[in-house]
């Protein structure tokens, strides 16, 4: 993890309020590194980022780009295997965050 951006602290600081809502920035170099050798524009959508938020019931959510939809406008391939590592990442740590 390179950075976690907390929303809602930030809001708290101008005396504002706001549900949960946090954007984790993580990756891997040697995976960003592979990938960016054949799409070097590809690195608009790294590091990773994946944003979670709280809804109004309380049930937490995650949300971030899909690599496999992002990478073929920037000359990789969906099925690349930098992309299916990225992709794979995404969906893990946000299963295990949510629990779902």
């Amino acid at each position: 993890m390179f950075a976690k951006v907390d929303f809602a602290r930030g809001a708290a600081t101008m005396d504002e309020t706001l549900r949960p809502t946090t954007v984790v920035i993580f990756g891997s170099p040697k995976i960003g590194s592979t990938a960016l050798q054949e799409g070097q524009t590809m690195a608009l959508y790294l590091p990773l980022r994946i944003q979670f938020f709280e809804d109004a019931s309380g049930q937490t959510w995650a949300s971030y780009e899909d690599p496999t939809v992002v990478a073929p406008s920037h000359g990789l391939a969906a099925s690349n295997a930098a992309v299916q590592k990225m992709q794979a990442a995404l969906l893990g740590f946000s299963t295990i965050a949510t629990g779902s």
